[in-house]
């Protein structure tokens, strides 16, 4: 009995310790992020990962945002995801209006900074 239960011990450390067990990865979004403008015409498209429902700094100069098709982490259907970009670092100042997969917020000709961005579920997949 006492080996049995050693034995199990055991082998329920091994499991929680295994990095084969899958843990739940933070939902999260990609954001398209346009850099192409007047005062940069020879911008590109970057990818921003942002994490649900958490104020997230970025200081990248954008002219268009929008939410990527591709299905986030954590099973995030990103169709059910809405965003906006802040214009400061703490989320006080709204730098557009809600953007998503199908809506993007066309932020300016000109490139503008990003100070923050803020995305969460809309509706339940």
């Amino acid at each position: 009995m006492k080996t049995s239960t050693i034995l199990s011990t055991f082998a329920a450390s091994l499991a929680a310790a295994s990095p084969l067990v899958q843990r739940n990865a933070t939902p999260s979004v990609e954001i398209l992020a346009y850099t192409a403008g007047i005062n940069n015409p020879n911008g590109s498209t970057q990818t921003i990962t942002v994490k649900l429902n958490q104020l997230q700094y970025s200081s990248l100069e954008v002219t268009k945002l929008q939410v990527s098709n591709d299905n986030g982490a954590g099973g995030i259907n990103s169709n059910f995801v809405e965003c906006r970009m802040y214009k400061d670092a703490a989320g006080t100042q709204v730098g557009s209006l809600p953007f998503n997969t199908t809506d993007p917020a066309l932020i300016s000709t000109n490139t503008v900074s990003i100070g923050s961005l803020l995305c969460y579920v809309i509706k339940n997949s």
